[in-house]
């Protein structure tokens, strides 16, 4: 996923400045991987959004699978969290 498209996407799945959302993944020090795992609700939401209102793109048909496997990763790490507490 290209960077642009990448921020394209982010921008339409959070709510509030989508810059402020990454700077805050910056600040608590975690790696890419780290932050595109707790990304992944927002970018599913962002390419719900896109397709609802540009329809289907190849882009986006692209990215699809990218944003579900990172939404499976995001979902385990949730659960364990449950398990711990």
């Amino acid at each position: 996923m290209s960077n642009n498209f990448f921020h394209t996407v982010l921008e339409n799945g959070v709510t509030g400045p989508s810059l402020q959302v990454l700077a805050m993944l910056d600040g608590a020090g975690l790696t890419l991987q780290q932050s595109s795992v707790q990304l992944a609700p927002s970018l599913e939401r962002g390419l719900v959004a896109l397709e609802n209102r540009f329809g289907r793109q190849e882009m986006i048909e692209a990215a699809k699978p990218v944003v579900t496997a990172l939404l499976k990763e995001w979902e385990e790490l949730q659960q364990q969290r449950e398990s711990n507490q």
